[in-house]
């Protein structure tokens, strides 16, 4: 049997899994709120904006989560 501290493929793919879902997902958040900012002051720029404020974000949880796992071991 397979204890908490061992290293596990499953743990890691889970990992790398949840850190793209993560990523992706905070990318079309903000696009989508960019967008919508975007045809509400008429402005094509705040699209943009939004995206990469949201892959920023994203990238700051991913580093968030890759801590907290490394913590537990």
């Amino acid at each position: 049997m397979v204890s908490d501290h061992e290293p596990s493929p499953w743990k890691a793919l889970g990992l790398i899994g949840a850190i793209g879902v993560d990523i992706a997902v905070c990318t079309l958040l903000g696009l989508w709120i960019g967008t919508y900012i975007s045809e509400w002051l008429n402005q094509k720029w705040w699209a943009v904006i939004g995206m990469f404020i949201g892959l920023i974000l994203g990238c700051i949880t991913a580093v968030m989560l890759i801590r907290n796992v490394l913590r537990s071991k």
